[in-house]
């Protein structure tokens, strides 16, 4: 759970430094810790020993959250990493630091989309400094974490609806 905790405390650090995105920070912690315990009183109420046992009907994205632990750690530390990127940015400091970081790393990043987007073959994002090519790094790794956290959402509440409302045959 310290996780957890660390994650809610730096994204409302975050959220007092980005006054505009507060609501989608207090948003992001109610997802994190909402999903997590409704997986956990699901897990409960099926008599699992872990909320960290998933189905094989699960979700794809929440399997391999829970069943590949690397994968899992990738995904929290790129959450963490792009939190702390953005606490960072606003410490002229640690800005200080990280403007002459960012010489050593491309200017610009070039994402591959696919064809049939229609927006061409790639993406090109500029980053002015190495924070910004770090929350870049990490920014795919949050991505899905959140997913994983929305797949853990819908299929817990699917479980609880099950749990209390079983099939019954009519007559």
């Amino acid at each position: 759970m310290t996780d957890r905790l660390s994650t809610t405390g730096l994204l409302m650090v975050v959220s007092r430094e980005y006054p505009n995105w507060f609501f989608t920070c207090v948003s992001l912690v109610a997802l994190d810790i909402g999903s997590h315990w409704l997986q956990i009183y699901a897990q409960i109420l099926r008599n699992k020993s872990s909320h960290k046992d998933v189905d094989e009907g699960s979700f794809f994205i929440l399997r391999l959250y829970y069943t590949n632990r690397i994968f899992m750690g990738a995904c929290c530390v790129g959450a963490e990493v792009l939190y702390l990127a953005a606490h960072a940015a606003t410490d002229p400091r640690i800005l200080a630091i990280a403007g002459p970081l960012a010489g050593a790393l491309p200017a610009k990043v070039l994402v591959p989309l696919p064809a049939g987007l229609g927006w061409g073959k790639e993406l090109g994002v500029e980053c002015s400094s190495a924070l910004a090519q770090l929350a870049l790094v990490a920014l795919p790794f949050w991505a899905v974490k959140q997913a994983a956290n929305v797949a853990q959402l819908v299929t817990s509440c699917e479980a609880l609806v099950a749990h209390d409302f079983p099939k019954r045959k009519r007559a």
